[in-house]
């Protein structure tokens, strides 16, 4: 009676070694995670795009609807007239001195949209290809409206 029992124990004990002696994956069983990990990637993909652009598009709104509003502080502090953005944005980035005051900066640097610095001067323009911001200066006399322009250059974001 005494040797019953040891065999069964012998017996689980060889399963349980042949068991944990395989520890790595078939070459089928590779393929079906990488297949499976795949499908995922196509549905989690165009998601992922859609948020860079999405977040891209904000942070240049955000940055116009900014560069506006300094605008149209200069414009209060400077008895109505509108900064020189044709030539630079040394008149937003740098103090200014209007009636013995000074005033500014009203940005802590240079715009950027998508890499560009540069402006056209427009209103109801086409820009060119390398173009950063279209601003309606018109010699001074222009509404002082500021739009960016994609990262192609033709089409403006009119935020």
């Amino acid at each position: 009676m005494a040797n019953c029992p040891r065999p069964v124990i012998n017996e689980v004990g060889k399963l349980n070694q042949r068991l944990y002696k395989r520890a790595g994956l078939t070459l089928i069983e590779m393929l079906i995670v990488i297949t499976i990990m795949a499908i995922l990637a196509t549905f989690a993909y165009p998601s992922f795009t859609t948020a860079t652009e999405n977040a891209d598009e904000n942070v240049h709104r955000a940055m116009i609807r900014n560069i506006r509003i300094q605008i149209e502080l200069y414009q209060v502090h400077h008895g109505g007239s509108i900064p020189n953005l044709i030539q630079s944005w040394d008149e937003m980035t740098k103090p200014t001195i209007y009636k013995g005051r000074t005033y500014g900066p009203y940005l802590s640097e240079t715009p950027m949209s998508h890499k560009r610095s540069n402006v056209l001067d427009g209103l109801n323009v086409d820009p060119p290809e390398r173009c950063g911001f279209v601003y309606d200066y018109r010699g001074g006399s222009g509404t002082g409206m500021i739009w960016a322009t994609n990262g192609s250059g033709k089409k403006l974001y009119k935020w």
